[in-house]
């Protein structure tokens, strides 16, 4: 009796074994169902930012080139000029006598050449004919020489008196706004002494930190702005200056505005919409650690991984053939060569 029970519970066991075999067997080789989408369909070009600020290229220190006393300042903080607008004036009667010394000198140098040009051609006269001496010609030769050279001394110190004496006022490099006024009127000042702050506010460039992996994003971008309350501000990329901040794994972005310019200073933010096809953030999902997507191939699911995707952002298309119908629904239970049944 008991050999008995013994057999039957041991066929029990094996048909057991069998229906576990069969619906393994089954399982291993079933059909999956699931959706697709074209690549194209899925793909979306996400838009990034990253805080920026507005700077001017030159917030120059203004300087006199001569030394003198100020008569005048044309300017107060916060007032715009153009290029070459008057900031301030000096007192120049010194410099103003000195060119009339000089141009007084020129008159008297020009007129001593003029008569010793009328000498030497006289002499060279005499000479043809045996009346002068070959040395009293040279030496008027000499004397005409002496005599040029003396006009182009005084020639030069006009110019440096003119120059001099438009140095007596100074005036503004370039187009901005007067940020510091640093002297005051009757004070004497040095040449090189700063008198006037003056800020640039035509040539301007945007200055913004960027995460190392969105920089080429942003190089491939089609649209980029900045964004401030009032407005946004069409941009192109400039430069990435060569230094990446180890800590915060950023990289400063130098940017042209190509349109209207803000206010130096004006802080917003940078943005752009990514000019290559990404997945969506929801999309990827994880086989063997690694983050990828599930597309059909000949009725098979193959995982293709994602190299560079991160979790909870969006992923680079590039990996994927732009022909690729996408696993959406289903793609959670898929495994790697599962026979897939696309649903209608």
């Amino acid at each position: 009796m008991a050999l008995h029970q013994h057999r039957l519970f041991m066929s029990a066991v094996l048909l057991m074994a069998t229906w576990s075999g069969l619906a393994l067997s089954a399982e291993s080789g079933a059909v999956r169902q699931v959706t697709t989408q074209p690549l194209a369909e899925v793909v979306i070009y996400p838009r990034s930012s990253a805080p920026a600020v507005v700077l001017s290229l030159n917030e120059s220190r203004i300087s006199p080139e001569i030394d003198a006393l100020v008569k005048t300042i044309a300017v107060r903080v916060g007032d715009r000029v153009n290029k070459g607008d008057a900031l301030l004036t000096l007192v120049c009667d010194d410099f103003r006598l000195q060119l009339n010394q000089t141009q007084a000198a020129t008159d008297a140098a020009q007129a001593r050449l003029e008569w010793l040009a009328a000498q030497l051609k006289r002499s060279e006269s005499l000479r043809s004919s045996d009346s002068l001496s070959e040395e009293l010609l040279q030496q008027r030769r000499s004397d005409l020489k002496v005599a040029e050279a003396e006009r182009a001394v005084a020639t030069t110190n006009v110019s440096i008196a003119k120059l001099n004496t438009e140095r007596c006022s100074v005036t503004a490099p370039f187009a901005g706004v007067v940020v510091a006024r640093l002297v005051s009127e009757g004070e004497w000042v040095s040449a090189g002494t700063p008198v006037v702050t003056l800020l640039d506010t035509q040539r301007l460039e945007l200055s913004a930190q960027v995460g190392v992996h969105e920089t080429e994003g942003l190089r491939q971008a089609k649209i980029v702005e900045f964004v401030t309350q009032e407005e946004r501000y069409p941009l192109t990329l400039r430069a990435m200056p060569e230094k990446i901040d180890s800590k915060l794994r950023q990289r400063e972005v130098r940017l042209n505005f190509t349109a209207s310019t803000p206010l130096p200073g004006q802080v917003g933010r940078l943005e752009w919409q990514n000019g290559t096809p990404h997945l969506p953030a929801d999309l990827p999902v994880k086989r063997s650690g690694r983050l990828g997507v599930f597309v059909v191939q000949q009725g098979k699911a193959q995982f293709i991984a994602l190299p560079d995707a991160m979790e909870g952002r969006p992923a680079s298309a590039a990996p994927l053939p732009a022909n690729a119908r996408v696993v959406m629904e289903g793609r959670h239970s898929l495994r790697d060569g599962d026979q897939v049944k696309v649903a209608d």
